[in-house]
């Protein structure tokens, strides 16, 4: 389950995404029938809180045009997460945690912070590896040795 932001009136809508035939099945087994979209399993890894994704005959894409948000609610809630995007580029995480398909990240300043990302994104980083943010994606930080 995924939350959008509708642009037209600021309302912000949970919404189911399937990447395959099993996790339709399983929704629907679990009673949910309205409000689930298809995507491809890489496109939807590869989304970012910031991404323009729209939906169009149950399916979901990502949108690279502009767009024109009229609605002043929609308009803060967007800017407010693009802003908190842009704020964590260049910073630092310590891999805390690999668990299932989740890679649990913790701020490496110490300070509070805590959060995951997919591990079929990142299946080369292990426990203790020190990750940073760079153009929306994450990367090992190589270690200086002394000698």
């Amino acid at each position: 389950m995924i939350k959008v932001v509708d642009i037209e009136n600021g309302n912000e809508i949970k919404i189911y995404v399937t990447t395959d035939n099993e996790s339709l099945k399983r929704l629907k087994n679990e009673g949910i029938y309205n409000k689930i979209y298809a995507m491809d399993k890489s496109a939807f890894l590869n989304l970012n809180l910031t991404d323009n994704i729209i939906m169009k005959d149950n399916k979901l894409y990502s949108n690279s045009e502009k767009i024109e948000i009229k609605n002043n609610l929609a308009w803060r809630l967007l800017s407010d997460l693009y802003m908190g995007e842009i704020e964590t580029e260049g910073k630092q995480y310590k891999v805390e945690e690999i668990k299932d398909n989740e890679v649990y990240l913790t701020n490496a300043d110490g300070t509070v912070g805590y959060f995951t990302i997919h591990r079929e994104l990142y299946p080369d980083f292990k426990v203790g590896d020190t990750v940073q943010k760079n153009n929306r994606k994450y990367n090992k930080v190589e270690e200086v040795k002394d000698e």
